[in-house]
């Protein structure tokens, strides 16, 4: 006969479907945010520990005291404008990112330096599927650049 013999069972919810929706919401309207990044063109909001949950280049960021770039009025980005940042910063929220060929190549540029490898690979797809005669030779310079290889044989 067993000691413990309890009846267990472990329910589960659904709630985490639209508890990121909700924390964005709070993230938009500037509620509860916690840390604040000034970009070119701007301000970004978010909540640091959505961040760094996410990101280990904001864990590292937020757990070192965050000494390179924080001040009393935020946290100074270099390189990336508040638009683009600022789809970033959504797409760890909602999961969702909107490319076009205006951001690509920008938007590759800031996840490779956050260390955000979903919008890096969305932004390879978004460059292979609109690969073409007009664009070739720039994608695979930049392909090559950012050492891309599955890209640069792509164009090739």
């Amino acid at each position: 006969m067993a000691a413990n013999n309890l009846n267990e069972k472990e329910y589960r919810s659904d709630h985490e479907v639209g508890l990121l929706d909700n924390v964005n919401s709070l993230r938009e309207e500037r509620i509860l945010c916690d840390v604040t990044f000034n970009a070119e063109g701007g301000e970004v909001s978010a909540h640091r520990s959505i961040l760094a949950a996410f990101s280990e280049y904001y864990r590292a960021m937020f757990t070192s005291k965050c000494k390179e770039g924080c001040t009393d009025d935020g946290v100074k980005v270099v390189g990336i404008t508040a638009l683009i940042l600022n789809l970033i910063i959504s797409f760890i929220y909602t999961a969702k990112i909107t490319i076009n060929s205006e951001t690509v190549y920008q938007l590759y540029e800031a996840a490779n330096m956050l260390q955000i490898k979903y919008v890096k690979d969305y932004c390879v797809g978004f460059l292979k599927d609109t690969l073409e005669v007009g664009n070739c030779l720039i994608v695979r310079a930049f392909a090559q650049m950012y050492n891309i290889p599955e890209l640069v044989t792509h164009c090739d």
